[in-house]
């Protein structure tokens, strides 16, 4: 049998996974096991793959990867240790350095994913510098001391800081090193300082990396400063050396023995916010060189927890079975795994139930939205049918779940945030550990980004941030939306998870009271209820702005039924919570409101909101603020 990757155009087929037989009367089990998943992988054909040549000879230059605080603190970072890897089997005298994990082990409450946004910002040098400089010098003191000819910095929004005072520092101890510079900053060329770099690399890295070192040693004409991996290229993962953790500290993460490692690169899908997209083409690595590579981190390191870095773990849903299955047969018994997933309705019971028996303890996947219209805006390719299903089927078998939401897509509308919160609500009693909900931002690399005409996104702004046409997403809207969803998120499964809260923050944003009784677990998707209730016919942002509170009002009363609860937002508090890539980053731009809304148990309300906004069209100066205060009552029934 031969198995093909997924062709990106068929790869919502509801063509089932194959359902494995095991049984051969002349194998013992393990043979038997053993044969299955090298069938499954057997000379899996990928086209137009360009393998990592590399050179073994002894160079002269030492190498110094280098990860700058803040990353992610679960497990060894994997791209400085592929890299690391790669500069080795080059020849090159190289070093792996995890900076990250040694600052989060004196000061981790500022390793928050709601503190992200203080890394970015100027706030860093006053808030968060002052604490981790004192290990930052303490390491680069260690680096100094290897005396490496290149540096290599994998660069993230929450490190470009962090990094480029580093970098200065390394200089001024060794004037003569060069440095390099990767990661997703490089990607969407939003790299910080970018004098301070020798070589900035945008795209997959390792073949260009070497090109860069071989360079470097033989002292030739210098390469350019910017250098681009050609998009039509794909890297064969299976030809590069495993990457090397040898140099870092695997006992400090917090998964314990952990590593990174990866199935697969870019995505079969193609989500319109996401880069994935137009960055790199996907494709896989054969399941018995994975399993080859786990099995060597497991026997050598005693590493006991892989994440897969990958965007999706199941784009090729038979070698991730055949992985599976080759984890079991090699006896790897403590092995636990993470990684991130797509829902798909063919990953039934039987399916997860492999990848359970394979260590398979937690998966990420970005759910976004829980309204279908806005998926298919998105071109996620997926059914919220299929996300309920996934969710029921993990929980049945043990598997956690970490998801990802964000509110705010073009075309989304009051009743698609309400479907969010709904499936929210509906999934409360999952495995799901994680709701992760943000607004939507739009990068360049993106389809969002390059095609705004087609999204019907503005070329102009309001609050510095991006606006659709019709004014009726704008960062305003997005606010009321984001706050609407963690309000309903913090409440969601208190009465399961005692004292539980997801965003903290947000506490101090609302007071919310309701009966104490049993809440309605399946809370209806509606499709018809109007959420046009303000009639304020002042202007297009203010009009769409006052009805955007309904939907949160509206799935508390389908939940709990009779509740009271007082909301506000003030522009410097919100600031504080959601930092400036999520509020109005300019002094045009500011919202204060109050609503209070109190129900029944039959459905009669009564509400009292105020509005006081500045929005200004900051391209044509046009304003669209305005002032109310408005009154009304009337009464909800439940449609069916």
């Amino acid at each position: 049998m031969t198995n093909k990757i997924i062709q990106i155009e068929n790869f919502n087929s509801t063509e089932p996974v194959e359902e494995i037989q095991l049984y051969s009367p002349d194998q013992d089990p393990h043979t038997r096991m053993l044969a299955k998943v090298a069938e499954l992988s057997r000379g899996r054909p990928q086209k137009n793959l360009n393998s990592v040549i590399i050179n073994p000879v002894t160079r002269t230059k030492k190498v110094a990867m280098i990860m700058a605080p803040f990353w992610n603190i679960h497990i060894a970072p994997y791209n400085i240790a592929r890299l690391t890897a790669l500069a080795k089997s080059a020849g090159f005298e190289s070093c792996a350095y995890d900076l990250n994990i040694l600052c989060y082990q004196q000061a981790k409450d500022l390793w928050s994913p709601y503190l992200d946004w203080k890394w970015e910002q100027d706030v860093y040098w006053t808030d968060i510098h002052p604490l981790i400089e004192p290990i930052l010098l303490k390491e680069i003191d260690r680096i100094v001391e290897f005396k490496p000819d290149i540096a290599g910095f994998s660069l993230y929004y929450t490190n470009n800081n962090c990094a480029s005072w580093i970098i200065r520092t390394l200089k001024e101890r060794l004037p003569h090193i060069k440095i390099l510079g990767g990661g997703s900053q490089a990607i969407q060329e939003q790299v910080c300082y970018p004098e301070l770099f020798d070589h900035i690399v945008s795209g997959e890295g390792e073949i260009i990396f070497l090109e860069i070192l071989e360079n470097i040693e033989s002292q030739s004409e210098p390469l350019p400063k910017m250098l681009y991996h050609p998009k039509s290229q794909r890297i064969d993962l299976d030809s590069m050396p495993w990457p090397d953790y040898s140099d870092l500290p695997l006992e400090l993460y917090e998964l314990g023995t952990a590593v990174g490692s990866e199935i697969s690169r870019g995505c079969i899908a193609k989500c319109q916010f996401c880069s994935e997209t137009t960055f790199w083409r996907y494709r896989g690595r054969l399941a018995t060189n994975i399993v080859d590579e786990i099995e060597y981190q497991y026997r050598t390191f005693n590493v006991r927890t892989i994440w897969f870095i990958d965007s999706l773990v199941n784009g090729n849903l038979k070698e991730l079975r055949a992985f599976a299955l080759g984890v079991v047969a090699k006896g790897l018994n403590e092995l636990s795994w993470v990684g991130y997933c797509r829902c798909d309705e063919r990953m039934d019971l039987s399916y997860l139930e492999d990848l359970k028996k394979s260590g398979c303890q937690w998966l990420n996947f970005g759910i976004e939205s829980g309204s279908q219209k806005v998926l298919d805006l998105m071109k996620k390719n997926v059914k919220v049918a299929a996300i309920e299903q996934n969710m029921q089927d993990i929980t049945k078998l043990g598997i956690g779940a970490i998801t990802s939401w964000f509110v705010g897509f073009p075309g989304e509308e009051p009743i698609d945030v309400a479907h969010t919160m709904t499936l929210m609500w509906r999934t409360r009693h999952s495995s799901i550990t994680v709701y992760a909900v943000q607004a939507c931002n739009i990068l360049h690399d993106t389809p969002l980004g390059q095609q705004p005409d087609v999204f019907s996104i503005s070329q102009h702004r309001i609050g510095g941030q991006w606006v659709t046409k019709d004014l009726k997403n704008t960062v305003l809207h997005r606010l009321i939306r984001l706050k609407s969803v963690n309000v309903i998120m913090n409440h969601m499964r208190r009465d399961t998870l005692k004292h539980h809260i997801e965003r903290p923050g947000v506490e101090n944003h609302y007071e919310l009271k309701y009966e104490k009784k049993n809440p309605i677990d399946l809370i209806p998707y509606e499709w018809d209820f109007d959420y046009n209730i303000i009639q304020l016919n002042c202007n297009p942002v203010a009009d769409s702005l006052v009805n955007e509170i309904w939907p949160l009002l509206r799935t508390l009363w389908l939940a709990y039924g009779s509740f009271e609860i007082t909301i506000n937002f003030d522009h410097e508090v919100d600031v504080l919570e959601w930092g400036h890539s999520r509020t109005p980053v300019d002094n045009l731009t500011k919202m204060y409101a109050k609503i209070h809304f109190a129900i029944d148990t039959q459905g009669n309300y009564y509400s009292k909101h105020s509005y006081n906004v500045t929005a200004i069209y900051s391209e044509t100066n046009e304003d669209y603020g305005f002032s109310t205060e408005w009154e009304g009552k009337g009464c909800w029934a439940i449609s069916n």
